[in-house]
Protein backbone atom coordinates (compact mmCIF):
# COMPACT_ATOMS: atom_id res chain seq x y z
CA UNK A 1 0.00 0.00 0.00
CA UNK A 2 1.33 3.43 -0.39
CA UNK A 3 -0.20 6.17 1.40
CA UNK A 4 -1.22 9.43 -0.52
CA UNK A 5 1.41 12.61 0.74
CA UNK A 6 0.84 14.89 -2.39
CA UNK A 7 -0.85 15.47 -5.85
CA UNK A 8 1.64 14.34 -7.30
CA UNK A 9 1.85 10.74 -5.85
CA UNK A 10 -2.14 10.74 -6.63
CA UNK A 11 -1.47 11.65 -10.39
CA UNK A 12 1.61 8.81 -10.52
CA UNK A 13 -1.09 6.25 -9.18
CA UNK A 14 -3.24 6.69 -12.77
CA UNK A 15 -3.43 4.65 -15.10
CA UNK A 16 -2.77 7.03 -17.36
CA UNK A 17 -0.74 9.97 -15.36
CA UNK A 18 -1.33 12.39 -18.38
CA UNK A 19 -4.54 11.53 -20.26
CA UNK A 20 -6.44 10.76 -17.34
CA UNK A 21 -5.41 13.95 -15.67
CA UNK A 22 -7.99 16.65 -16.67
CA UNK A 23 -9.20 19.57 -14.91
CA UNK A 24 -13.53 18.91 -14.46
CA UNK A 25 -12.54 15.12 -14.90
CA UNK A 26 -13.21 12.66 -11.86
CA UNK A 27 -9.40 12.27 -11.21
CA UNK A 28 -8.33 15.37 -10.74
CA UNK A 29 -11.65 17.00 -9.34
CA UNK A 30 -10.95 13.96 -6.76
CA UNK A 31 -7.74 14.55 -5.83
CA UNK A 32 -7.81 18.71 -5.75
CA UNK A 33 -10.38 17.93 -2.96
CA UNK A 34 -9.09 15.43 -1.15
CA UNK A 35 -5.93 17.15 -0.53
CA UNK A 36 -7.55 20.54 0.11
CA UNK A 37 -9.56 18.43 3.20
CA UNK A 38 -6.16 17.36 4.20
CA UNK A 39 -3.95 19.99 4.68
CA UNK A 40 -7.11 21.79 5.88
CA UNK A 41 -6.70 20.32 9.57
CA UNK A 42 -9.57 19.16 11.31
CA UNK A 43 -10.60 15.16 10.28
CA UNK A 44 -8.75 15.41 6.84
CA UNK A 45 -12.00 14.78 5.10
CA UNK A 46 -14.18 17.28 2.80
CA UNK A 47 -16.63 18.62 4.32
CA UNK A 48 -19.92 16.81 2.13
CA UNK A 49 -18.21 13.31 2.80
CA UNK A 50 -17.98 14.39 6.39
CA UNK A 51 -21.75 15.46 6.78
CA UNK A 52 -22.70 12.16 5.28
CA UNK A 53 -20.53 9.99 7.47
CA UNK A 54 -22.60 11.23 10.93
CA UNK A 55 -25.00 9.02 9.48
CA UNK A 56 -22.64 5.84 10.32
CA UNK A 57 -22.40 4.72 13.85
CA UNK A 58 -18.97 6.33 15.13
CA UNK A 59 -18.84 8.22 12.10
CA UNK A 60 -19.25 11.94 13.38
CA UNK A 61 -16.15 11.91 14.86
CA UNK A 62 -13.76 9.90 12.84
CA UNK A 63 -10.51 11.46 11.24
CA UNK A 64 -8.97 9.90 7.89
CA UNK A 65 -6.06 7.76 9.12
CA UNK A 66 -4.89 6.45 6.02
CA UNK A 67 -5.70 7.40 2.28
CA UNK A 68 -5.11 5.46 -0.95
CA UNK A 69 -5.67 6.28 -4.46
CA UNK A 70 -6.15 3.66 -6.92
CA UNK A 71 -6.05 1.00 -4.52
CA UNK A 72 -5.80 -2.65 -5.82
CA UNK A 73 -7.95 -5.42 -3.93
CA UNK A 74 -7.61 -8.66 -5.11
CA UNK A 75 -11.04 -10.37 -5.27
CA UNK A 76 -11.56 -13.96 -4.31
CA UNK A 77 -11.31 -15.45 -7.90
CA UNK A 78 -9.28 -15.35 -10.81
CA UNK A 79 -9.21 -12.31 -12.83
CA UNK A 80 -8.20 -8.51 -12.30
CA UNK A 81 -8.11 -6.85 -9.09
CA UNK A 82 -11.18 -3.68 -7.96
CA UNK A 83 -9.32 -0.87 -8.80
CA UNK A 84 -10.85 1.64 -6.60
CA UNK A 85 -11.21 5.30 -7.03
CA UNK A 86 -9.84 6.36 -3.33
CA UNK A 87 -9.73 4.07 -0.33
CA UNK A 88 -10.00 5.70 2.70
CA UNK A 89 -8.90 3.94 6.80
CA UNK A 90 -11.10 6.11 9.11
CA UNK A 91 -10.19 6.45 12.80
CA UNK A 92 -12.86 6.16 15.09
CA UNK A 93 -12.69 6.53 18.75
CA UNK A 94 -13.87 2.60 18.66
CA UNK A 95 -12.05 1.54 15.89
CA UNK A 96 -11.97 1.76 11.86
CA UNK A 97 -14.16 2.14 9.31
CA UNK A 98 -13.39 1.30 5.50
CA UNK A 99 -14.18 3.82 3.58
CA UNK A 100 -14.59 3.60 -0.88
CA UNK A 101 -15.05 6.36 -3.05
CA UNK A 102 -16.12 6.30 -6.61
CA UNK A 103 -15.78 9.31 -8.47
CA UNK A 104 -17.68 10.23 -11.43
CA UNK A 105 -17.56 13.16 -13.70
CA UNK A 106 -19.87 12.79 -16.88
CA UNK A 107 -18.90 9.10 -17.03
CA UNK A 108 -20.48 6.23 -17.19
CA UNK A 109 -20.13 2.98 -14.61
CA UNK A 110 -19.32 0.75 -17.20
CA UNK A 111 -21.39 -2.56 -18.68
CA UNK A 112 -24.36 -4.06 -17.12
CA UNK A 113 -23.53 -7.50 -15.76
CA UNK A 114 -25.29 -9.08 -18.31
CA UNK A 115 -23.53 -7.84 -21.03
CA UNK A 116 -20.12 -7.78 -19.00
CA UNK A 117 -21.67 -12.20 -18.81
CA UNK A 118 -21.76 -12.18 -22.75
CA UNK A 119 -18.45 -13.50 -23.92
CA UNK A 120 -17.30 -16.37 -25.48
CA UNK A 121 -15.69 -19.34 -22.80
CA UNK A 122 -17.38 -16.96 -20.20
CA UNK A 123 -16.36 -19.58 -17.10
CA UNK A 124 -14.36 -17.51 -15.04
CA UNK A 125 -17.13 -14.70 -15.23
CA UNK A 126 -19.54 -16.96 -13.98
CA UNK A 127 -17.49 -18.26 -10.91
CA UNK A 128 -16.90 -14.31 -10.41
CA UNK A 129 -20.25 -13.52 -10.43
CA UNK A 130 -21.38 -16.23 -7.79
CA UNK A 131 -18.65 -15.03 -5.62
CA UNK A 132 -19.62 -11.56 -5.22
CA UNK A 133 -23.35 -12.34 -5.25
CA UNK A 134 -22.52 -14.35 -2.58
CA UNK A 135 -20.70 -11.44 -0.57
CA UNK A 136 -23.59 -9.45 -1.23
CA UNK A 137 -26.88 -11.66 -1.41
CA UNK A 138 -27.89 -11.55 -4.46
CA UNK A 139 -29.34 -14.63 -6.72
CA UNK A 140 -26.28 -15.02 -9.47
CA UNK A 141 -28.58 -16.78 -11.10
CA UNK A 142 -31.43 -14.36 -11.54
CA UNK A 143 -32.45 -11.67 -14.35
CA UNK A 144 -32.58 -8.72 -11.65
CA UNK A 145 -28.22 -9.14 -11.36
CA UNK A 146 -27.80 -9.17 -15.06
CA UNK A 147 -29.66 -5.71 -15.28
CA UNK A 148 -26.94 -4.24 -12.23
CA UNK A 149 -23.72 -2.62 -13.14
CA UNK A 150 -21.37 -5.03 -13.05
CA UNK A 151 -18.56 -2.20 -11.65
CA UNK A 152 -20.89 -1.51 -8.40
CA UNK A 153 -20.66 -4.94 -7.69
CA UNK A 154 -17.03 -5.37 -7.23
CA UNK A 155 -16.59 -2.36 -5.92
CA UNK A 156 -18.55 -2.97 -3.19
CA UNK A 157 -17.60 -6.29 -2.47
CA UNK A 158 -13.90 -4.56 -2.70
CA UNK A 159 -15.36 -2.35 0.29
CA UNK A 160 -15.89 -5.27 2.02
CA UNK A 161 -12.84 -6.97 1.90
CA UNK A 162 -10.94 -4.24 2.83
CA UNK A 163 -12.65 -3.25 5.84
CA UNK A 164 -12.22 -6.95 7.09
CA UNK A 165 -8.69 -7.21 6.14
CA UNK A 166 -8.27 -3.51 8.93
CA UNK A 167 -11.13 -5.12 11.57
CA UNK A 168 -13.19 -2.23 10.64
CA UNK A 169 -16.72 -1.87 12.37
CA UNK A 170 -18.06 -0.45 9.38
CA UNK A 171 -18.23 -0.49 5.45
CA UNK A 172 -18.89 2.71 3.30
CA UNK A 173 -18.79 2.65 -0.68
CA UNK A 174 -19.88 6.06 -1.64
CA UNK A 175 -20.17 7.65 -5.05
CA UNK A 176 -18.73 11.10 -5.25
CA UNK A 177 -20.60 12.89 -8.20
CA UNK A 178 -18.50 15.96 -9.83
CA UNK A 179 -21.13 17.68 -12.48
CA UNK A 180 -24.20 17.56 -10.67
CA UNK A 181 -27.33 17.95 -13.38
CA UNK A 182 -25.80 16.44 -16.59
CA UNK A 183 -27.75 13.78 -18.66
CA UNK A 184 -24.95 11.32 -18.02
CA UNK A 185 -25.10 11.65 -14.32
CA UNK A 186 -29.03 11.34 -14.03
CA UNK A 187 -28.27 7.92 -15.88
CA UNK A 188 -25.45 7.06 -13.41
CA UNK A 189 -28.00 7.96 -10.31
CA UNK A 190 -30.47 5.55 -11.62
CA UNK A 191 -28.51 2.82 -12.04
CA UNK A 192 -27.00 3.30 -8.54
CA UNK A 193 -30.82 3.38 -6.97
CA UNK A 194 -31.27 0.59 -8.63
CA UNK A 195 -28.05 -1.66 -7.05
CA UNK A 196 -28.96 -0.03 -3.52
CA UNK A 197 -32.76 -1.36 -3.55
CA UNK A 198 -31.40 -4.37 -4.58
CA UNK A 199 -29.04 -4.67 -1.53
CA UNK A 200 -31.96 -3.03 0.36
CA UNK A 201 -30.93 0.28 0.71
CA UNK A 202 -33.17 3.41 0.43
CA UNK A 203 -30.65 5.16 -2.09
CA UNK A 204 -30.90 8.72 -1.38
CA UNK A 205 -29.27 11.04 -3.14
CA UNK A 206 -26.92 13.23 -0.11
CA UNK A 207 -26.94 10.29 2.11
CA UNK A 208 -25.94 7.04 2.99
CA UNK A 209 -28.23 4.10 3.92
CA UNK A 210 -27.65 1.05 5.46
CA UNK A 211 -27.42 -1.79 3.15
CA UNK A 212 -29.93 -4.35 5.05
CA UNK A 213 -30.05 -7.50 2.70
CA UNK A 214 -26.42 -7.96 2.45
CA UNK A 215 -25.44 -10.96 4.84
CA UNK A 216 -23.28 -10.78 7.39
CA UNK A 217 -22.22 -8.86 10.63
CA UNK A 218 -20.48 -6.40 9.01
CA UNK A 219 -22.71 -3.31 8.36
CA UNK A 220 -22.36 -1.94 4.69
CA UNK A 221 -23.63 1.60 3.69
CA UNK A 222 -24.01 2.93 0.42
CA UNK A 223 -24.42 6.74 -0.66
CA UNK A 224 -24.86 9.27 -3.50
CA UNK A 225 -22.94 13.08 -3.29
CA UNK A 226 -22.94 15.60 -5.71
CA UNK A 227 -20.26 18.01 -5.73
CA UNK A 228 -18.86 21.22 -7.80
CA UNK A 229 -16.11 21.03 -9.61
CA UNK A 230 -13.36 23.05 -8.22
CA UNK A 231 -12.71 26.60 -9.95
CA UNK A 232 -9.10 27.36 -11.11
CA UNK A 233 -7.28 29.58 -7.97
CA UNK A 234 -8.70 26.57 -5.34
CA UNK A 235 -7.23 24.05 -8.20
CA UNK A 236 -3.67 26.15 -8.49
CA UNK A 237 -3.31 26.70 -4.78
CA UNK A 238 -3.97 23.33 -4.01
CA UNK A 239 -0.96 22.24 -6.33
CA UNK A 240 1.00 24.90 -4.65
CA UNK A 241 3.86 23.90 -7.37
CA UNK A 242 4.62 25.84 -10.60
CA UNK A 243 4.63 24.61 -13.75
CA UNK A 244 7.64 23.80 -14.87
CA UNK A 245 8.11 21.89 -11.19
CA UNK A 246 5.20 20.31 -12.05
CA UNK A 247 5.98 19.09 -15.37
CA UNK A 248 9.38 17.20 -13.87
CA UNK A 249 7.33 15.62 -11.50
CA UNK A 250 4.52 14.19 -14.50
CA UNK A 251 7.62 13.08 -16.73
CA UNK A 252 9.53 11.19 -14.10
CA UNK A 253 6.52 9.73 -12.88
CA UNK A 254 4.69 9.09 -16.28
CA UNK A 255 8.34 8.22 -17.84
CA UNK A 256 8.12 10.56 -21.15
CA UNK A 257 8.08 13.82 -22.07
CA UNK A 258 4.73 15.85 -21.38
CA UNK A 259 3.84 19.64 -22.21
CA UNK A 260 3.86 21.92 -19.40
CA UNK A 261 -0.20 22.40 -19.85
CA UNK A 262 -0.37 18.37 -19.31
CA UNK A 263 0.78 19.51 -15.62
CA UNK A 264 -2.21 20.85 -14.70
CA UNK A 265 -5.05 19.44 -17.16
CA UNK A 266 -7.23 21.62 -18.98
CA UNK A 267 -8.67 25.28 -18.25
CA UNK A 268 -6.94 25.53 -15.20
CA UNK A 269 -5.09 28.19 -16.43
Amino acid sequence: MVELRTLCDWQSRLGDPVEHWKRRASAMELAIQWTMASVSGGSGLPGAVERVLAEVPGGDRCKVKLAIPELQTALDTRGKPSQTDLWVLLQTEGGFISLSVEAKANEPFGELTGKWLSVEKNEGRWARLRSLCSELGLDSEGEPVKGLMYQLLHRTVATLLEARQWNASAAVMLVQCFGEGSREAERSWQQFKTFCAALGAEGTRGRLSRATLVPGTLPLWLGWIDCECADDETALAVLGQSRASLKMELEKASGRKVKPADALGDGAA
